[in-house]
C-alpha cells in the first residue's frame, strides 16, 4: 500500500514538473510587441527634422514609409519611425524619385525633353508607353522618370556627409572645385593613382562626383579625407590643403561639359558644406583660382555655379 502511494505521488510530481517545463518554455519565448513607433507630422516639420528628433537616418524614414515625395510630408500625416540601431536600407540605397510631369511645349521633342531633365529618351518613351514618340503634341503631359527632388537629394547629402562618432570636424575655410581631366573614373581609381604618386592617405579629394562611367551619373562618393577630417592633397599649397575641401567631378571639361546630374549633386553638396562648415560662398573657388592650371576646365563656369548656391 505504501509503495503504491509512493508511486502515485511520484507520477503526479513528474506530471507537474513536465507542465512547469512547458509553461516555462512558453513564457520564455513570449516577447512584448515590437511594433515600431509612429510619429504624427506637425506643422513645419520635415523628414529631416523628424529623423533628427528620433536619432535615425532620414533615408530610413523615407524607405520604411515608401515616400515617393519626401519633401511633401503634411501635418497630420502618420510616419513609421525605424528603431535606432536598425537599418531598413543600405548606404547605397537610392532615394525615391519624384513623379515629375512635363507639359510639352511647341517645338519640343522627346529627345530635347530628355536632354533637359538629364534622362534617356527611351526611359520617357517607356514610362509613357509612347507608340509614336516622334508625334508628341503641345499641351501633352509626360511623366519624367528617375528625377530626384531637391529635398531628397539634400537628405542624401546630409546622410553621406555625417561624420563617424568621435571624429571632430576640421575648421574648413575654402571649397575648391576640380575636374578629373579624364573621360572616365571614380574615387577608387583616383585613390589608387594617388597612392602610386606617394600620397599615404590615398585619394587627394574629399569628394568625387561621378559621370556615369565607373560610378553613377551624379553619384557622390565620400573619401577617407572627409570621414577622418584629414587635410587634402588636391592643390600644391600645403597651407591651402589644410583648410580647403576638395571636390572632383569626373570628366574633362576642356572638351565636354558636366552632366546635369553632376551639377545638381554639386549644388546640393556645396550648399550643405557652405552651411555646415560656415564657408562663405565667395570662398567657393576653382582649382585655377589657386594654382596655375586650367582645372576645372573652360566649360565649367564658376560664376553660373555660384548663382545656384
Amino acid at each position: 500500500m505504501g509503495s503504491k502511494l509512493t508511486r502515485t505521488v511520484f507520477v503526479c510530481y513528474m506530471v507537474l514538473l513536465a507542465c512547469a517545463v512547458i509553461i516555462s518554455s512558453c513564457v520564455g519565448t513570449t516577447r512584448p510587441s515590437e511594433n515600431p513607433p509612429t510619429h504624427i507630422v506637425q506643422k513645419g516639420e520635415t523628414v529631416w527634422s523628424i529623423a533628427k528628433k528620433y536619432g535615425v537616418k532620414p533615408e530610413e524614414v523615407i524607405a520604411l514609409n515608401k515616400l515617393e515625395e519626401p519633401d511633401k510630408v503634411s501635418p497630420g500625416q502618420q510616419l513609421i519611425i525605424p528603431r535606432a540601431g536598425t537599418s531598413v536600407s543600405s548606404a547605397k540605397t537610392r532615394l525615391p524619385a519624384s513623379r515629375v510631369k512635363h507639359i510639352v511645349q511647341k517645338g519640343e521633342t522627346v529627345w530635347s525633353i530628355a536632354r533637359k531633365y538629364g534622362v534617356k529618351p527611351e526611359e520617357i518613351i517607356r514610362a509613357n508607353n509612347l507608340k509614336k514618340p516622334d508625334q508628341i503634341s503641345p499641351g501633352q503631359g509626360l511623366i519624367i522618370p528617375g528625377v530626384v527632388t531637391a529635398e531628397a537629394r539634400r537628405l542624401k547629402i546630409a546622410s553621406l556627409c555625417r561624420l563617424p562618432r568621435g571624429v571632430r570636424p576640421r575648421k574648413w575655410r575654402y571649397i575648391i572645385i576640380h575636374h578629373s581631366g579624364t573621360r572616365v573614373g571614380n574615387a577608387a581609381i583616383f585613390g589608387r593613382h594617388h597612392k602610386r604618386l606617394g600620397m599615404k592617405n590615398g585619394l587627394a579629394y574629399h569628394f568625387v562626383i561621378g559621370n556615369g562611367t565607373r560610378s553613377g551619373d551624379g553619384e557622390v562618393e565620400v573619401g577617407g579625407r572627409w570621414t577622418k577630417q584629414l587635410q587634402g592633397g588636391h592643390v600644391r599649397s600645403w597651407k591651402m590643403n589644410e583648410i580647403a575641401i576638395g571636390i572632383c567631378l569626373v570628366g574633362d571639361f576642356e572638351k565636354t561639359y558636366p552632366t546635369r546630374k553632376q551639377m545638381d549633386s554639386l549644388v546640393s553638396l556645396v550648399r550643405y558644406l557652405v552651411r555646415e562648415c560656415k564657408v562663405p560662398k565667395s570662398r567657393v573657388v576653382g582649382h585655377r583660382d589657386v594654382n596655375s592650371t586650367d582645372c576645372p576646365g573652360k566649360n565649367f563656369s564658376l560664376t553660373l555655379f555660384r548663382k545656384k548656391l
